[in-house]
C-alpha cells in the first residue's frame, strides 16, 4: 500500500526563515549601514536576551530539548520520520565529511576571525544571566 503522507521539506523552510529574518537588509531598509559596531549591538542584544530568557527558563528549556531530540531520535530509529542528514548539513553550511576536530576547529578559527562579535555576543549572553 503506498503512504498518501506528503514529504515536507525541512530544509527548504530553515533557508526561508533565514532569508526572511536577514537583518542586514532590515538595517539596509531603514537606511542604516549594516557596520561592524551596529552588527556588534546586535549580537550583544539577541545574546543578552538569550541569556535573561536562558536563565529564567533553563530547566524548561533543557528538557523540552531533551525531549523534542529523544522523540525524533526515535522516530527516525523507528523509520517514522526520515532525516536527510547530508541536506541538513549542507544547510547549516557543515561538510558532509566532517568530523568533530575539523567542526572544533572551524569553530575557534570563526571566533578569532570574528573576535569583535565573539566579545559582543559572549558580554551580552554574561550579562542576561547577571540580570536574569
Amino acid at each position: 500500500m503506498e503512504s498518501k503522507l506528503a514529504t515536507y521539506n525541512v530544509t527548504a523552510e530553515i533557508k526561508n526563515i533565514f532569508g526572511v529574518l536577514d537583518i542586514s537588509s532590515w538595517f539596509e531598509g531603514i537606511g542604516i549601514p549594516y557596520t561592524l559596531p551596529v552588527q556588534a549591538g546586535v549580537w550583544f542584544l539577541v545574546s543578552f536576551f538569550i541569556g535573561f530568557i536562558g536563565k529564567k527558563f533553563f530547566k524548561v528549556l533543557f528538557v523540552s530539548a531533551l525531549l523534542a531530540g529523544t522523540v525524533l531520535f526515535l522516530m527516525d530509529y523507528g523509520n517514522l520520520i526520515a532525516i536527510d542528514w547530508p541536506a541538513l548539513q549542507a544547510t547549516f553550511g557543515i561538510p558532509v565529511d566532517a568530523d568533530a576536530t575539523t567542526m572544533v576547529t572551524s569553530f575557534f578559527t570563526w571566533i578569532k576571525d570574528n573576535a569583535a562579535l565573539s566579545a559582543a555576543c559572549l558580554f551580552g549572553l554574561l550579562l542576561g544571566c547577571k540580570v536574569g
